[in-house]
């Protein structure tokens, strides 16, 4: 079953009726799901195949996490209010990145991926942000002839940052294009694309990043 393949009020409907309970805990999350809702979910969204002339839902896009949790099933017991559940178990990281908290796997990967509304990774707003007021210094200051600190205050931008994002414009359009279409390992800061940028080789700033 897809929840992926209903209408974003249904989906989310069916979430809150499946899981009991969420626990983040500093080194694991814990998410416990009702297995009869689970059951009634099927059987409402009808899990079955479909006939050729039913039609297919274009899926909405939701952010899916790279690993598999571990899952410890608890069968239902001697009394009626005691209910069948499945705990799904997975080892995680919290940490602070880019001003933001991340959650992250043991071994450092972002656990989300999230997508647009098209279903396509996410860049970063920050980096696209950094990236576009790069292009822009660089474009002003080769079209006028300026000085960079000149024309960073006439874009309203502080000379010292304006200095800071220009050594952006140096990068690989391989590293460009991944930052910008949102294929970017998470874990790649903007200091991490400013120092790959100091590298002129081209290699050299993609073995930095960690990217073949």
């Amino acid at each position: 079953m897809l929840l992926g393949h209903v209408e974003p009020e249904v989906r989310d409907l069916w979430i809150r009726e499946v899981i009991e309970a969420v626990v983040v805990g500093i080194d694991c999350l814990r998410v416990t799901l009702k297995v009869r809702r689970i059951r009634a979910c099927r059987e409402s969204l009808g899990d079955g195949p479909r006939s050729s002339s039913t039609p297919t839902p274009t899926p909405t896009p939701v952010p899916r996490c790279r690993y598999v949790p571990e899952v410890t099933h608890e069968p239902p017991g001697a009394a009626a209010s005691e209910v069948e559940r499945e705990t799904l178990a997975l080892q995680i990281e919290i940490k602070r990145h880019d001003g933001r908290h991340v959650l992250l796997h043991p071994n450092g990967q972002d656990l989300i991926c999230k997508l647009d509304s098209l279903g396509r990774p996410e860049p970063s707003p920050h980096i696209v942000r950094a990236i576009g007021q790069a292009f822009a210094l660089h474009g002003e200051v080769m079209k006028t002839g300026k000085p960079m600190e000149e024309v960073a205050r006439a874009l309203g931008m502080d000379p010292a940052r304006g200095r800071q994002l220009h050594v952006l414009t140096h990068l690989s359009p391989a590293i460009l294009k991944a930052a910008l279409t949102g294929t970017l390992s998470p874990q790649v800061s903007l200091l991490d694309l400013r120092a790959a940028a100091s590298e002129l080789d081209w290699t050299l700033q993609a073995s930095r990043l960690g990217m073949r």
